[in-house]
């Protein structure tokens, strides 16, 4: 096992969040910016077109919680990763509530219009 292999096994939050939209490792990139406006565009056409309050699992940094919420959603964001979590909230976005949960055990007893969960279910 490669060294780079270990670390992809390793315990989220030990390792650096890069997957954020400001890391060129992550999404701050061509590729990223190209992936993730394909994936907004799918998403906008999914989301309805009135204010309302979006579940986002497993979405760390917030890489779309922040277009919706500049879309007028109110978007809670849930993610395992505490550092990814962190950088979240250290960025102070409105209409973003930040929680550190795995999306196995979150439980809220808010009513949420949409649910997102976006490349998650690969791991």
């Amino acid at each position: 096992m490669t060294g780079q292999a270990k670390a992809d096994v390793l315990a989220p939050g030990s390792e650096p969040y890069v997957w954020g939209i400001e890391d060129p490792r992550g999404y701050s990139n061509s590729m990223g910016r190209y992936k993730t406006d394909r994936e907004w565009t799918f998403i906008r056409s999914h989301l309805p077109a009135w204010a309302c309050a979006v579940l986002d699992l497993a979405r760390g940094g917030g890489r779309f919680a922040e277009r919706m919420a500049m879309a007028g959603h109110s978007v809670t964001v849930v993610d395992i990763s505490p550092t990814a979590i962190e950088a979240l909230r250290r960025r102070k976005l409105p209409r973003i509530d930040a929680v550190h949960a795995d999306i196995l055990a979150f439980t809220s007893d808010a009513p949420f219009d949409a649910v997102i969960m976006i490349e998650a279910l690969l791991y």
